[in-house]
């Protein structure tokens, strides 16, 4: 989002819609492509970090703590949220629970669509 932005204020690029299923505080003005008729459109861009299935919970739980206090860190949120991230601190569990509910999601819509891997 963020390399797109100073290109759709200069307009050189113009913007149809967000694919989030909210809107950004980089572009406020520009509506969802939910809120333009598709209703159940919703695809958000995410990053986490992953480990090894084998990673103890404790050493999950240390690294979650981690980036929760440097998210807390004034410039390393305003850097983030400058480059229109939206910051969510989901925890490890939570995350988990995600990742398996949008492969299922995916998994859903390539089987609606009928596309086949050769």
């Amino acid at each position: 989002m963020a390399e797109s932005v100073p290109h759709v204020k200069a307009g050189t690029l113009k913007a149809i819609g967000l694919s989030s299923t909210t809107r950004s505080a980089l572009l406020p003005d520009l509506p969802t492509i939910a809120e333009q008729g598709l209703p159940q459109y919703a695809l958000d861009g995410w990053v986490a970090l992953v480990g090894p299935a084998s990673l103890p919970k404790a050493e999950s739980d240390r690294i979650y703590q981690a980036v929760r206090a440097t998210l807390a860190v004034p410039e390393a949120r305003d850097a983030l949220l400058a480059q229109g991230y939206q910051l969510q601190g989901t925890t490890p569990e939570a995350t988990t629970a995600f990742f398996r509910a949008e492969v299922a999601r995916m998994a859903k819509l390539v089987k609606q669509s009928g596309l086949k891997i050769d």
